[in-house]
């Protein structure tokens, strides 16, 4: 599930060339997996920095 979140963000034209992009970037690709994982009752993920 985050490297397909991951993915699809790249594909919509995110990425993480520079701390702003990566910050950016990571903050809406762990917000989308909170929301999702909410709404099926998983915990926090806490995935790792690629």
């Amino acid at each position: 599930l985050l490297l397909v979140t991951h993915g699809i963000l790249h594909l919509l034209g995110y990425d993480h060339a520079t701390p702003e992009e990566k910050d950016t970037m990571f903050a809406l690709q762990r917000q989308l997996l909170l929301v999702f994982l909410s709404e099926r009752g998983g915990g926090d993920p806490r995935p790792t920095e690629v």
